[in-house]
């Protein structure tokens, strides 16, 4: 949480026509816990509401709900910022199948990336904590080019700032 506060503390909100945040968690199941909103304070109440759930870490799953929610409040790429910011404490090892394994879990969440960067959907790949699974590779090859403007791997909680100032750019 300390994360998403620090980032949409970031984000020049103002009204309707400018940003607008959602926020889904992906442990186990893909949830929308905050809908899609452009004020500030209801979005850090929405935050600090969420649940902690931990088990396991769908990623796959996030990145194609995100673009389903982006799709439904019609982010246009044309008139707006359309973003992503995938941040996750762990590898992906749960998928739309308990049948794959994690390097064909990793290949689907590539994938699902691809296609919304194919779309100009920007992705932020953000890594948090000390799982050996978060691994450059894999966050950079998540993130819009150019890469290293798009991912971060932080393991050091005290400069959050930091790094959702380096990635906010």
């Amino acid at each position: 949480k300390a994360y998403l506060v620090q980032r949409v503390n970031l984000i020049p909100f103002s009204d309707g026509t400018g940003p607008r945040v959602a926020v889904l968690g992906f442990a186990g199941t893909v949830t929308l816990h905050c809908d899609m909103r452009f004020d500030k304070a209801s979005l850090l109440n929405c935050i600090d509401q969420m649940p902690y759930t931990g088990s396991g870490t769908n990623t796959p799953e996030a990145i194609k709900q995100a673009g389903a929610e982006l799709t439904r409040a019609n982010c246009d790429p044309a008139t707006r910022i359309c973003l992503i910011e995938l941040v996750t404490d762990g590898e992906p090892n749960l998928g739309p199948s308990h049948s794959l394994n994690p390097t064909q879990l990793e290949a689907l969440t590539l994938q699902y990336a691809t296609t919304e960067k194919g779309k100009r959907t920007i992705i932020n790949a953000v890594g948090l904590g000390t799982s050996t699974g978060l691994q450059a590779r894999f966050l950079s090859g998540v993130a819009s080019a150019p890469s290293q403007d798009h991912w971060a791997r932080i393991d050091d909680y005290d400069n959050l700032e930091v790094y959702a100032s380096k990635v906010a750019r």
